[in-house]
């Protein structure tokens, strides 16, 4: 266990160094976020509604 620490650790720094780390949650949200797409908010009855102008 210790090793995986140590392993983790060194990754970490390495991204520090470059300027490249984000929390691990930053990391989480980015990769939701990019699954998301608009067919996961369509609403396929949405077409047929009325608009506002009642046509």
């Amino acid at each position: 266990m210790e090793d995986n620490a140590m392993a983790w650790l060194s990754q970490a720094r390495k991204r520090i160094d470059a300027g490249v780390w984000e929390p691990a949650a930053v990391k989480k949200s980015r990769a939701v976020a990019q699954r998301v797409t608009m067919n996961d908010y369509y609403i396929p009855d949405l077409k047929d509604a009325p608009s506002k102008a009642g046509h």
